[in-house]
Parts: structure tokens; sequence; C-alpha cells
């Protein structure tokens, strides 16, 4: 079991349009003029309303010309846009030194995505060579300002021990604030330090709740671990049927282990519970990802099965392979 999903993308979302030029699209003139003068709220404005074309044309060029002369003059919220468009390649050729050197100017006035986007940077080499050192320091700055993304990244850097000591408590307490916050990374991964007592006492009970919360927000492992606390009866009363909810909902994201274990619970079972056919065709998808004790037990069910059972299992398998490309 992963006890830390570090998560991959940076934060794609722009700022937020708030500059009274933007919400009033019929007044453009008066937004370029305010702008042509110098006026950075207008500038930075004017270069939203270029790159989603309101009230003008949409012209990501012409965005990225009205963001520049807005960061020069130290706009912070133009110089994290103009990061994000360098770092894409939006309106511009893709360039990570220029979108490096605009994050950091941002992130020393403060932005808090700015800070968390260098700290996905340095923490896989996006762009950068890989520095977990400087990955910390820059995820520590934006989790203190209440970033929940950084939050849960730094966090995972505390379970791995990745440029700073392991350190499961610290873990813990930053897994938490994010969770606190509606993270669902952060909320299967504190489930998780409950269930193996990392940073915290082991406790079943705590580790469900967590995962309730994540698998409301669809966390594919925290809907494979919730099913098999239901499976097992540890923090909750056991239920097949709560199992089998969970497993389902984590097999249909792809999880092999929870198309393994659902195989399995299909087959167990009295005449009234047990169903061959659901059973051979979850063992078969856990086959295909790679599950070796998954084609031996599969294949004994298999000898168990009527002619018409294996074929109604190999439909649905078609089907399967139909709705999940």
């Amino acid at each position: 079991m992963r006890t830390a999903l570090l998560i991959l993308s940076l934060l794609l979302a722009f700022n937020t349009y708030a500059d009274s030029c933007f919400n009033k699209p019929a007044a453009v003139n008066d937004c370029i003029n305010s702008a042509i003068q110098g006026d950075v709220k207008a500038q930075h404005s004017l270069g939203n309303m270029y790159l989603i074309g309101r009230g003008v044309a949409k012209n990501r060029q012409k965005a990225i010309e009205w963001y520049i002369k807005a960061a020069e003059q130290g706009y912070v919220n133009a110089q994290y846009d103009l990061a994000v468009m360098y770092d894409f390649g939006r309106g511009v050729g893709k360039d990570h030194e220029q979108a490096i050197g605009w994050y950091k100017k941002a992130a020393d006035q403060g932005s808090a995505k700015a800070q968390y986007n260098l700290g996905v940077i340095y923490d896989f080499g996006y762009g950068a060579a890989q520095d977990r050192t400087q990955a910390f320091d820059w995820y520590k700055q934006a989790a203190e300002q209440g970033n929940a993304n950084a939050q849960h990244n730094l966090g995972s850097l505390y379970v791995n021990g990745y440029g700073v000591a392991m350190d499961y408590e610290k873990a813990v307490k930053w897994f938490r604030k994010a969770a606190k916050q509606g993270d669902g990374d952060a909320q299967y991964n504190l489930g998780s330090m409950h269930i193996m007592g990392r940073g915290v006492e082991k406790d079943y009970k705590q580790a469900s709740e967590w995962y309730k919360k994540s698998v409301e927000q669809g966390n594919a492992k925290a809907q494979y671990n919730l099913g098999r606390l239901y499976d097992i009866g540890a923090g909750v009363a056991k239920s097949r049927e709560h199992a089998v909810k969970w497993y389902r909902m984590s097999a249909e994201q792809g999880v092999v282990k929870a198309q393994y274990d659902l195989g399995k619970l299909y087959i167990q079972g009295d005449e009234t519970s047990r169903d061959l056919v659901q059973g051979h065709l979850f063992l078969n998808l856990a086959v295909i990802g790679g599950n070796t004790q998954a084609r031996a037990d599969r294949n004994v069910v298999a000898k168990q099965m009527t002619d018409t059972q294996i074929e109604k299992a190999k439909k649905l398998m078609n089907e399967w392979v139909k709705n999940h490309p």
C-alpha cells in the first residue's frame, strides 16, 4: 500500500479575473487606455481578456504582451500568469527557464501558487534539475500560507525522506491540514498512516473515516482500502455488500488489487451469494493487469462454470473493454 501519492501536475489555473476591466468588457477602450498609460491592473486584466476572448478577439500573443508589461512592473498576478504561459507554451514557445524565472519573482512576493509550482518543478525535475531540498523549501512556504496541494506534497516528502529527514509525525501534521481542506489524496494518505500506525496510533476506525471522506471525491485507492476494511471487518462492521460496492468502484478505475479481491469475493460464499460469472470477469481483468495469482484462480473458477456461464463472462469482458478504453 502506498503511503504517499505525490501530485504530478502543476497548477494550471490562472488567477481569477477580478479586475474591473475584465468585468466590464463593454468598456474595453477605457481598459486599453488605462493599460497604455501603465496601469498594471488594467494591463493584467487586458491580458486576461485577450486570453479567453472576453470583449476582444481571443489572442494569446496579445495576452502575453500585456502580461509582460504588468509583470515587468512587478505585478504578482501577471508574473504568475506569465510563468504559466511560458511553462505550457500558451501563446509563446515553451520556455522552462523563463517560466521558472517568473514563478520565482511571483513566489518572492508571496504567491503560494507560484511557490507550489516551483516545488513541483524541483520535486520531479520538470524543466529543471531535480532538487528535492529546493522542492521542500518551496512547498513549505506555500504550505504555511494554507495551500492544500503544497501541504499534501510536503507531507509526502516527510513520509519518503525526500529533501528532508523522514518524519512521520510531521507528515501526518501536513496531511491533516490538507485533508481538512478537502484534499482527497491527503485524506487517503492520512487514512493509510492510521492503518500502519505511522506518526499516529494504529486506528482502523480513524482510517475508515478518512477513507470515507476520500472516496467521496472518487479516490480509487481509498475506495479499494475502504472495501478491504469492510471485507475483513476492521474499523467498520464486516459487510460483503459494502466490500463489493467499494471494490467495484475501485476496479472500475483500473485498480488491479480491487479487481482481484472483487473476483475472489464473488467466487466465495454459498450458492446464493456466489457469482462465478462476475468472479471470472474480475479475475480475468486482474490477469490483464498483471496479477499472476489471478490467472491460476481464474482457471480454477473456469472449471466450475458451464459453457453458458463462460460465454456470458466473455461477453461481459468484451463490454468492459468497450466501456473502459
